[in-house]
C-alpha cells in the first residue's frame, strides 16, 4: 500500500525554482522556458528560470541557487550535468531539509527508482515529456491543503517517480501529448532567453526511424506542431532577430514536403538569422534539393548524422 502522504513545505504563494546547467555559455534552455508556460497561468505559484554552466564554480552556482529562496527546485538533466546536478541537489537539501527537489529530462526519465534509492536528496522525478506531467504536479502541490500531499493523488497524477518516506513509488507512465499545439509558446509568452547567440526551436516531436541504439527509438511515429503555431514561432524568434536559431527536431526532413513549406516560410520572411537543422540527407528529394539552390550564403547549416560502422555505407 502507499504510504500516508509526501510532505513538503507548504506556503499560500509558493515559489518554483526552473534551473539548468548548460556544457556552454552560448546554449539556451528550451525545456525550462517551455515548462513555465505551461505553468503559467496556476495560481499561487511564483516561476524563476536560472540557467547556468558547468564551467562555473560549484560554490558560486550554489549560492545563485539559495538566493532565490525557493520552494521548489527542478532541475533538467542531460548527460553532461547529471553528476554536477545530482552533487547539487544534495548539498541543497543538506542546508534546506524542506526543500522539495525535482528532476526532469533524457538522463533521467528512465532508471528513475535506481537513481532516487542511490540520490536520498531528490524528492521527485519526471518522466519524458515534460509540460503536462509538470503542470499536473504543480498543480497538486499549489492545491494541497497542509504540509502534506496524499500519495494516492500522487500516484494518479501519471509520469512520475516520487518518495515518500522511506519509500519510492513510481506512478503509472504519463500520457504521450498527442496534440502539441496544446503546449503553450514559451516565445509567444517571452520566456525564452533571446540573448543568447544560439536559441532552440522544436516543430516536431518523435523520429521516423527505430535504430536499437538511440532512445529515439523507444517512442513510435512522428508528430508535429501546426504550420500556424511552427509559423508563429519563428516570426518571433526571426523578429528578434535571433543571430543562429537551431531546430532541435530529430529528422527535421522526415516529411519533404513539410520541411519545402518551412524553408520557403524562412526564406520568404528572414531579416538576418541563420538556421541549422538535423536532417536524414538520404531523405532529401529533388523538389527539396531545387529549394536549397535558392538559399542565400550562410544562411542554413545541416546536421547529418550517418548512422553506421558499415564502411560501404559510411562511403
Amino acid at each position: 500500500g502507499l504510504a500516508s502522504g509526501t510532505s513538503f513545505l507548504y506556503t499560500p504563494s509558493m515559489k518554483l525554482l526552473l534551473t539548468t546547467l548548460h556544457s556552454r555559455y552560448i546554449h539556451s534552455s528550451l525545456a525550462l522556458p517551455s515548462l513555465a508556460a505551461s505553468c503559467a497561468d496556476i495560481s499561487d505559484l511564483e516561476t524563476i528560470i536560472l540557467e547556468q554552466t558547468i564551467n562555473e564554480r560549484p560554490e558560486k552556482v550554489l549560492v545563485e541557487l539559495l538566493k532565490e529562496h525557493a520552494d521548489i527546485i527542478a532541475f533538467s538533466c542531460y548527460i553532461w550535468n547529471i553528476e554536477q546536478t545530482l552533487r547539487l541537489a544534495a548539498e541543497l537539501k543538506f542546508l534546506h531539509p524542506e526543500l522539495y527537489i525535482i528532476l526532469g529530462g533524457p538522463e533521467v526519465s528512465y532508471g528513475s527508482n535506481e537513481l532516487m534509492a542511490a540520490n536520498h536528496q531528490i524528492d521527485a522525478v519526471v518522466h519524458g515529456e515534460g509540460e503536462a506531467t509538470f503542470r499536473r504536479l504543480m498543480l497538486l502541490m499549489t492545491e494541497a491543503d497542509g504540509h502534506s500531499l496524499p500519495d494516492e493523488l500522487l500516484q494518479k497524477a501519471g509520469g512520475i517517480t516520487f518518495r515518500s518516506g522511506d519509500e519510492i513509488f513510481s506512478a503509472t507512465a504519463g500520457l504521450t501529448i498527442r496534440e502539441l499545439d496544446t503546449i503553450p509558446s514559451p516565445f509567444a509568452a517571452g520566456l525564452a532567453d533571446f540573448s543568447k547567440p544560439l536559441v532552440y526551436i522544436e516543430t516536431s516531436r518523435g523520429c521516423p526511424f527505430s535504430c536499437a541504439f538511440c532512445l529515439s527509438s523507444v517512442e513510435q511515429g512522428v508528430r508535429s506542431f501546426s504550420m500556424p503555431r511552427i509559423e508563429n514561432d519563428l516570426s518571433i524568434l526571426m523578429a528578434q532577430g535571433v543571430e543562429t536559431i537551431k531546430l532541435v527536431d530529430r529528422t527535421f526532413n522526415y516529411d519533404p514536403v513539410r520541411a519545402d513549406n518551412i524553408w520557403r516560410f524562412i526564406l520568404k520572411n528572414n531579416q538576418k538569422s541563420r538556421f541549422h537543422f538535423e536532417i536524414a540527407a538520404d531523405l532529401l528529394t529533388d523538389d527539396n534539393i531545387a529549394l536549397l539552390k535558392s538559399v542565400p550564403h550562410d544562411t542554413f547549416r545541416f546536421e547529418i548524422g550517418v548512422q553506421s560502422t558499415a564502411a560501404e555505407t559510411l562511403s
